[in-house]
């Protein structure tokens, strides 16, 4: 399956079932004619990943073709048993990689003869430590070894790429930017510090064919170097600072301008803002300049590429070009992270290559295409079922849509997103003010994290109950009225009461709803003692009327919103839809490599940051403060009182602290 996945033809796969550490490949139909039907099958290639450790029955394997001219695996451990019957049908120019545990680097016995004879043969042209945790089912880690029949070379490239992978839930991953570093090494065979080493045959003989990466590959983490004197006196130790050497080279004169010589070995920071000093410094923004220089033209030729080009395209093809101009033009940008910007390419690049194949296979109207958004909810406790939520673009974003053609509804979307959050917020104040025993009124919920908008409302409505006015009171009396007659003369004869505020009745009454309504409206205008309870619960009565009015006005912004959006997408115009393309594809590439001079320079500042407070607080500063609390409980000591054994204890207590008894 993972061969079709990866676009190679069923026709050209030929699958076979057996246990290939039993029976060499059968390509029989019986056991009864296996003899006659064998043959020997060579591949160009061959990628494996078999059983760690697995238990075998080596027994009369000696003679194995297989094995013989290497040594058989013990029975407890079949790893080296994979590999032979791998490298035995591999052609004399093919390459096959294998992962395996790292047991098989350094075991002795008949492990340590097979793996003597593989490299005395120069069959083994790399080793490749991985990340603990990067498959399922095991947390083990792991290696790639790369063999050929075949080589010119004697030497093994040993890579340690442990610690390259990001977590992801509780795996390890391996980024595309650790791939791409780790291939690039393999092409190149290069030594790189705490990375990798050519390793010669010759001092893999003088380690007796023991292979454990750590021999040949240091990638320990630095031990943190302490200075004696800049701990006593203060001052920065000049080796240290030389430590950020790649900086200074980087960045001429913001050394001088960063630090000042205390003696001929120690120095210190000059400047009062690290942040500000670097950021603005004359070489630093030489550096942001020359980095956003060597790209100009780069979203262009990005464009002409991708968008010109958009039905014929070969996107994995263009994916490397791409990747090999980012790689030139900041070949020559110091401390510039290459395989971040790989990363960056990459991530945005699936996105790309998807869209591609939706436009190249479907046609060119999938653009204008929307789908019904469809998403998995548990409805029952064993039940899930997938049901519709709205519609999503076939290929381009409603957001992105939305942030071009329709930004002002989407500006007043979010900003009504931002104040529900920022009520939120003011009941979460509001809970923390309130003292325990209000706490354990009705007004919230049982656990105590939250109102109850009912009880809220009915608190408030009880606490106004007695605030008066003359339109308020005007109001409870129309209330007592029955008669349609008498109302209407009441409401003509009551000039004080703001009948316009209220909807009438179809008789030209008003009802009950409106009137109490109308009161309690009046009533809310009375401003309780600004820390009181009262004021508090008219507080967040009035954020939870303006909550569910928002909450309703969003609901319809966002079906209007969404509505707009499908119709503007089918009715886009070709050049509208090629330009949304090239925001949804090139502006994230190119936001992405924009940061990379800015990280280089966080870096730096951090680490200055760090250097600075390291040595900023002296041993003699740690004992003057120490002195310092010390004077102030005894202070504070000699100001209590208590019975004489309360006394005693505290004079003894105080000689602890270097204080001698004054009768002594």
């Amino acid at each position: 399956m993972n061969l079709v996945m990866r676009g190679i033809n069923p026709a050209n796969i030929n699958v076979r079932n057996g246990d290939t550490l039993e029976d060499d490949w059968p390509f029989f139909e019986t056991d009864e004619n296996k003899d006659e039907t064998y043959s020997l099958v060579k591949v160009d290639a061959v990628v494996s990943n078999p059983p760690y450790s697995q238990k075998w029955d080596p027994k009369n394997k000696e003679f194995d073709p297989r094995f013989k001219e290497f040594g058989v695996a013990p029975k407890a451990k079949a790893d080296y048993a994979f590999l032979l019957h791998e490298l035995y049908h591999l052609e004399d120019d093919g390459i096959m990689t294998i992962v395996l545990p790292h047991g098989v680097l350094f075991r002795g016995g008949e492990e340590e003869k097979i793996r003597e004879t593989l490299i005395e043969r120069n069959h083994i042209e790399a080793i490749i430590g991985l990340p603990a945790n990067i498959f399922f089912g095991t947390g083990i880690p792991t290696i790639i070894m790369v063999l050929k029949r075949i080589r010119a070379d004697s030497d093994v490239l040993i890579i340690d790429a442990s610690k390259k992978y990001e977590k992801v839930g509780k795996n390890n991953k391996l980024r595309a930017r650790d791939i791409r570093e780790i291939v690039d090494t393999l092409k190149a065979r290069k030594s790189v510090t705490k990375f990798s080493k050519l390793v010669t045959k010759e001092e893999i003989r003088e380690n007796e064919y023991n292979l454990n990466i750590p021999r040949y590959v240091d990638s320990s983490d630095d031990e943190e170097p302490w200075d004696i004197h800049s701990i006593m006196f203060g001052g920065i130790p000049n080796m240290e600072i030389e430590g950020l050497h790649k900086y200074w080279d980087a960045f001429p004169g913001l050394r001088e301008e960063i630090f000042s010589a205390l003696s001929a070995n120690y120095s210190r920071v000059i400047v009062d803002d690290v942040e500000s000093a670097v950021s603005n410094f004359v070489s630093v923004s030489d550096y942001i300049a020359k980095y956003h220089y060597i790209f100009r033209g780069f979203g262009e030729h990005l464009k002409d590429c991708l968008i010109e080009d958009i039905l014929d395209v070969n996107a994995q093809s263009l994916k490397e070009d791409v990747c090999t101009d980012i790689f030139s033009r900041t070949s020559n940008i110091k401390l510039v992270d290459q395989y971040k910007a790989f990363q960056i390419l990459s991530e945005n690049w699936e996105t790309i290559t998807s869209d591609l194949e939706m436009i190249q296979g479907e046609g060119f109207d999938a653009i204008f295409q929307v789908d019904p958004n469809m998403v998995v909810k548990k409805m029952k406790e064993d039940e899930v079922t997938e049901v519709q939520e709205g519609w999503k673009g076939h290929i381009l974003p409603f957001e992105l849509v939305q942030e071009v053609f329709h930004c002002e509804q989407l500006s007043e979307i979010k900003s009504n997103e931002n104040r529900l959050v920022e009520i939120d917020g003011y009941y979460t104040e509001i809970l923390e003010s309130l003292e325990e025993d209000e706490l354990e009124l009705q007004i919230t919920n049982e656990d105590k994290n939250a109102f109850v908008g009912k009880e809220v409302k009915a608190y408030v409505v009880e606490a106004l109950a007695d605030v008066e006015s003359p339109e308020i009171n005007a109001l409870k009396d129309y209330l007592k009225i029955s008669s349609k007659k008498e109302k209407l003369a009441y409401i003509e004869e009551r000039k004080v009461v703001d009948w316009n505020t209220m909807a009438t009745n179809k008789d030209g009454t008003f009802g009950k709803p409106a009137v109490n309504a109308r009161i309690l409206q009046l009533q809310m205008d009375y401003e309780f003692p600004e820390e009181s309870l009262e004021a508090k619960m008219k507080q967040v009565m009035l954020l939870m009327d303006e909550e569910s009015d928002l909450k309703k006005k969003l609901k319809n912004q966002k079906v209007e919103l969404e509505n707009e959006t499908i119709d503007k997408i089918k009715s886009l115009e070709e050049d509208e839809a090629l330009y949304l393309l090239e925001l949804k594809w090139i502006r994230p590439i190119l936001s992405g490599l924009e940061t990379l001079p800015a990280d280089v320079i966080s870096s730096l500042i951090s680490d200055v940051k760090k250097l600075n407070t390291k040595y900023a607080t002296t041993y003699s500063d740690i004992e003057v403060k120490k002195e310092s609390a010390a004077g102030s409980l005894i202070q504070m000591i000699d100001g209590l009182s208590g019975s004489k054994d309360d006394l005693d204890g505290l004079a003894e207590f105080k000689k602890y602290m270097g204080v001698k008894n004054e009768k002594e």
